[in-house]
């Protein structure tokens, strides 16, 4: 057994025996345990028992090893312990963060939960394709979703909520219940409206359908709320109704740019029919001259004074005209501005201020007389100018700003259709110093006034047979 035990085997010789304790030493008789006694004591009264020295020694460094590895335990232990805490700080740290995570998602789901109550949601609006309108119609969607769910959306009469809520005709928390359904309710059925209403606005681009939707579901909804002191807020009445215009306003911009390209092309079009015409009337030009000019060599061959100077005018005049084709060719401000009406397709008091560069102005007005209209359009004037200054583009233009006003199409600028009259059109053409070679005042309007007649002598002769 150990040097330490208290238990020795008793067939072991009786003597003095190291403790527990470095200091003290317990005597054994060969049978018995006698007593203790400490070493400096026995020290001090005389050599110690044989073998005490030894095992006191032994059992010293024994004791000392012990602590060693105790205390190497312990360090080991406490860098375990210190490893482990630290383990468990960001473990701790992590569970925490994803229950914030968690929370905030609870959060959202149950807000989320409560927007799909109320009918909110992220619908597709027909600004979706116009990054400025998308991102104001989300800030104006970001401050709804702030008013709901700070249930400012709502406007609540205190003195009926605290009059149905102290109400003993059922028990507090069934009024809360349902008080808060009928909230939500009203809310969901002012909110399907609105969305609705801009969805239609998507297909028929009419804002007064859309606006006067969202305000009679407004007064719809306040007025069934009347009793319970319930109604939609102004503030909220405003985002939703600022929607609508923000849509509105996109729809306009996306058509006016649509009708801008389509008048693009049109212009091109016209423009490429005006090149084809001047490039047609070149090619005329230049076989009359080239058959001219061998007539010309002919009686040139023969002598003849009179057929020559025949030729030379013909030729001459030809290539002047080529000359000013050529000229009108380059120069794209040149061309006629036309003033045309038509009283039996718009009445009157309808006039159309356009441009053409064709080298034929009426192939033009036969053009715009096509399929389109019941009736031809009449001339009024045809000016032609290619003047750097006074040209026809700008003529055309100052006329456009005159009668902006009067425009009868806002969206699509290149109808050109003004409420005016042809005697206001020419009092701004003097105004302006226009040198009108022929103005028409009353249109003839041939094919409307005989329809006219023979209506009006249809319905003489049915009334004479009744």
């Amino acid at each position: 057994m150990g040097l330490f035990s208290r238990h020795r085997d008793k067939a072991q010789a009786p003597g003095w025996y190291a403790t527990e304790q470095s200091d003290i030493l317990a005597y054994f008789d060969g049978q018995t345990w006698r007593g203790r006694a400490r070493l400096s004591s026995l020290d001090s009264d005389g050599p110690l028992p044989q073998g005490i020295e030894a095992q006191a020694k032994e059992a010293l460094a024994k004791r000392q090893a012990a602590i060693e590895a105790a205390s190497k335990d312990l360090s080991e232990a406490e860098a375990e312990l210190e490893s482990f805490r630290r383990a468990s700080a960001r473990t701790r740290l992590q569970i925490e963060a994803e229950i914030k995570v968690l929370q905030t998602n609870h959060e959202e789901m149950r807000e989320n939960h409560y927007l799909a109550e109320v009918g909110f949601g992220e619908f597709p609006t027909a600004a979706d394709g116009s990054a400025s309108i998308a991102e104001q119609i989300k800030t104006l969607r970001d401050q709804q979703r702030e008013l709901i769910k700070t249930g400012e959306a709502l406007s609540i009469d205190p003195g009926l909520e605290k009059y149905f809520s102290e109400s003993a005709v059922t028990d507090p928390t069934m009024r809360k219940h349902v008080y808060k359904k009928f909230s939500t309710l009203f809310l969901k059925t002012f909110n399907v409206e609105c969305e609705m209403a801009i969805r239609q606005l998507r297909r028929d681009s009419s804002y007064e359908s859309c606006s006067g939707r969202i305000l009679r579901a407004y007064k719809e909804v306040c007025a069934a709320g009347l009793g319970l002191g319930i109604s939609i807020s102004g503030d909220y009445l405003t985002l939703r109704h600022t929607e609508c215009n923000l849509v509105f306003e996109h729809l306009t911009a996306k058509a006016i740019e649509r009708i801008e390209r389509a008048g693009e092309r049109e212009r091109l079009r016209d423009e490429q029919r005006a090149q084809e015409e001047y490039t047609f009337v070149l090619i005329e030009f230049d076989k009359e001259l080239e058959r001219y000019r061998l007539m010309l060599a002919k009686m040139q061959a023969l002598g003849d004074a009179e057929a020559i100077a025949k030729y030379e005018d013909l030729i001459a005049d030809i290539e002047a005209q080529a000359a000013e084709v050529r000229l009108r060719a380059q120069n794209i401000r040149a061309g006629y501005v036309y003033i045309i009406s038509n009283i039996g397709s718009f009445g009157d008091g309808i006039v159309k201020i356009g441009l053409t560069r064709r080298l034929e102005p009426m192939n033009r007005v036969k053009e715009l007389s096509n399929a389109s209209v019941p009736f031809r359009y009449d001339v009024h004037a045809l000016y032609f100018s290619q003047v750097a200054v006074d040209n026809a583009v700008s003529l055309e233009t100052t006329l456009h700003h005159h009668f902006e006003e009067r425009r009868v199409n806002k969206i699509n600028r290149r109808r050109e259709f003004f409420r005016a009259t042809p005697r206001e059109v020419l009092e701004v053409l003097k105004a302006h110093d226009v040198d009108l070679v022929e103005w028409v005042q009353d249109p003839e309007a041939t094919e409307y006034r005989l329809t006219q007649g023979r209506e009006t002598m249809e319905g003489q002769f049915d009334s004479q047979l009744n």
